[in-house]
């Protein structure tokens, strides 16, 4: 309903616009940039933050027009004091450690940036157990439309003593018989929550084309749940938002958890079983 309402509104406007005279030489509004911290800690994970410059409202959008920092000081701390100054990686563009993974489950980390006299930080508290999967099952279902289908199904138990913040997603790898080259992609995403459903069985059910396959007699099926912080959520859940179907929507406010700029330090444990396709 929303949809028609909108565009029955456009139509009347339109409809209207011949007795108007448009303005188009209006100065778009100036916007401060501001300093953009990114990183996902995990001690799964090698330690990865990406730092940028915001882009203005009124741009192009594209992401070839994001401006990595590279000359800032990027420091990883804890409750324990400095853990690490990370290095800028001048070919992928983001900063690292040279140490390899340090974090550890449990424990709050700091993540700060300075460039001049701008500074931006934020924290996050790793989960302390990766939840398990307890369940990665698939079979081939025929349709006569389309084709042959693989439906995947994966379970975990929810420890119900808290809230918990899930991510799940299936990732196909298949190598081919032809070429040898490997290929892998991810589908059938979901980001939820336990709440009303504390100590159930969650399932996440995905289903995908099996044509992606042929020429190909090695192929595996990769389910991934991921146990992770409010702040991982939330910014994942507003992005699927953002990236709605309807343009007339009403923008959806991103997440943000970073002190004196823009940008999520958030964490997150990891469980995965593999399961080949026969």
């Amino acid at each position: 309903m929303k949809i028609k309402l909108y565009t029955l509104a456009l139509f009347a406007w339109i409809g209207l616009s011949s007795c108007e005279k448009l303005v188009t030489n209006i100065d778009p509004p100036k916007t401060e940039k501001k300093l953009v911290l990114f990183t996902f800690l995990s001690p799964e994970e090698k330690i990865r933050v990406d730092l940028s410059w915001s882009r203005p409202v009124f741009g192009s959008g594209s992401s070839s027009d994001i401006v990595y920092e590279p000359g800032a000081e990027v420091v990883l701390s804890s409750s324990e004091g400095l853990v690490d100054t990370l290095v800028f990686d001048e070919i992928k563009q983001y900063y690292y450690s040279s140490k390899g993974s340090l974090i550890k489950p449990g424990v709050t980390y700091t993540v700060s940036a300075k460039k001049g006299a701008v500074q931006v930080k934020g924290s996050t508290t790793i989960p302390v157990n990766p939840i398990p999967l307890s369940l990665v099952d698939y079979q081939r279902v025929y349709d006569p439309n389309s084709g042959t289908r693989i439906r995947i199904k994966s379970e975990w138990k929810d420890p119900g003593n808290e809230v918990y913040y899930y991510r799940t997603y299936n990732e196909f790898t298949f190598i081919s018989d032809f070429s040898g080259d490997t290929t892998a992609y991810e589908l059938c995403g979901k980001y939820l929550q336990n709440t009303g459903k504390e100590g159930e069985t969650l399932v996440n059910t995905c289903e995908s084309y099996d044509n992606s396959w042929q020429g190909s007699t090695k192929t595996w099926i990769g389910a991934y749940l991921l146990t992770c912080d409010k702040a991982y959520y939330e910014y994942h859940r507003r992005r699927e938002n953002y990236y709605g179907d309807d343009p007339f929507s009403e923008p959806f406010p991103q997440y943000s958890n970073v002190e004196g700029g823009l940008g999520v330090v958030a964490s997150f444990r990891k469980s995965f079983k593999l399961v080949s396709l026969q």
